[in-house]
């Protein structure tokens, strides 16, 4: 005979959005970080220098630039400097199973 075991774990996923150049990617870039910023997700983006910046983006007005808020405070980035980002999103699964 079977038992309900309830199964309830958190799983991260990141989802790496492409290389950001060109008018297109630019507009992928800005409607990527805004969703992000909507739902409070981590990001980390790359900078063409190589660095890269770990924070939570923020929805700001500024069309040139976005806001991270970092450990070490508020960056302002400008969107052309940047070369790539990466969102980490958090998912709940649950669910039922038989045993």
């Amino acid at each position: 005979m079977g038992k309900n075991v309830f199964i309830a774990s958190n799983l991260i996923l990141i989802y790496n959005d492409e290389k950001c150049r060109g008018v297109d990617m630019d507009k992928k870039l800005k409607q990527s970080l805004k969703v992000a910023a909507v739902r409070g997700e981590m990001i980390v983006v790359w900078l063409m220098n190589g660095e890269k910046i770990k924070g939570t983006a923020e929805v700001t007005a500024d069309p040139e630039r976005v806001k991270i808020s970092t450990i070490e405070g508020p960056v302002w980035v400008p969107y052309i400097d940047v070369e790539s980002i990466s969102r980490v999103i958090r998912v709940r699964v649950e669910g039922e199973t038989n045993e």
